[in-house]
């Protein structure tokens, strides 16, 4: 009987430990997913420690910048499309990127008509414009 009642405490006193494995593909989603709260609040936090309200640009002010930026990268890519064309009569195995715009391709340019009548663009308008 001793020998029955070592053997139940052994059994008793035997610890295991368990592993749970599993395959995530998209780690920083689930991440985000799980713990969303968190990193909005830690965001929220970071934000607020690096902003700078008095030296912030006013919204025409960056609105301003932000069309000089793209005005600066459809010149870079005029010219890139330059090269690519020279490249092109010097039958060089040069091609266009998929992702120039088609404006620097052709070298057009694009000119936004400024809204007048208080009003927006419409088509009949357009039409009006087109049949004068």
């Amino acid at each position: 009987m001793a020998d029955a009642n070592t053997a139940f405490d052994s059994l008793q006193c035997r610890r295991t430990t368990a592993y749970c494995l599993a395959e995530i593909e998209a780690v920083i989603p689930t991440l985000a997913w799980l713990l969303g709260d968190l990193l909005i609040k830690r965001f929220d936090t970071l934000i607020a420690e690096e902003a700078d309200d008095a030296s912030a640009l006013s919204i025409p002010d960056r609105q301003r910048q932000a069309a000089q930026v793209q005005s600066d990268l459809l010149a870079a890519e005029r010219d890139l499309c330059w090269f690519v064309w020279r490249g092109l009569d010097d039958r060089l195995p040069v091609w266009f990127d998929g992702d120039i715009s088609p404006a620097a391709i052709i070298g057009a340019q694009v000119i936004t008509p400024l809204a007048f009548n208080g009003g927006g663009a419409s088509p009949q308008h357009v039409f009006d414009v087109i049949a004068r």
